[in-house]
């Protein structure tokens, strides 16, 4: 089981973003937020690991939540508002049965498929939004 502690994500050109453990929810969703991002939209980061009833699938999901602040005058007031956000959501499900290998085969196979090295049509339709044809 993994620690609860901060994470850090790299972003563009070298800009870190790291998330501090915030808590746990009674269905065991770890949540972790930027501290001091901004009053109105810190940038969240969940983590959670399920089971259907009766020792059926398993199921891990990851969201991430980027949200982008600017300074708005509103009536004169400059306040911080979210002027967009960019979501993630990551869901993968496996049978109980399915052994540590081949969850390891999926993780390296999706961290392989959002490199733009070995999969560069998949970072064009994540990134430039554009479609196969």
């Amino acid at each position: 089981m993994p620690a609860f502690a901060p994470l850090t994500l790299n972003g563009l050109s070298g800009a870190d973003h790291v998330f501090a453990p915030l808590g746990i929810d009674a269905k065991g969703v770890a949540t972790f937020t930027v501290p001091g991002t901004s009053p109105v939209g810190d940038e969240v980061l969940t983590v959670g690991v399920s089971r259907a009833p009766n020792g059926g699938r398993i199921k891990t999901e990851i969201r991430l939540a980027i949200p982008k602040v600017q300074d708005v005058d509103v009536g004169g007031v400059i306040r911080p508002t979210v002027v967009r956000k960019g979501n993630i959501t990551l869901t993968i499900t496996t049978d109980p049965t399915v052994p540590h290998a081949d969850r390891d085969e999926l993780v390296l196979l999706l961290s392989s498929m959002l490199n733009n090295i070995d999969a560069p049509s998949i970072v064009a339709v994540l990134t430039a939004l554009t479609p196969y044809y």
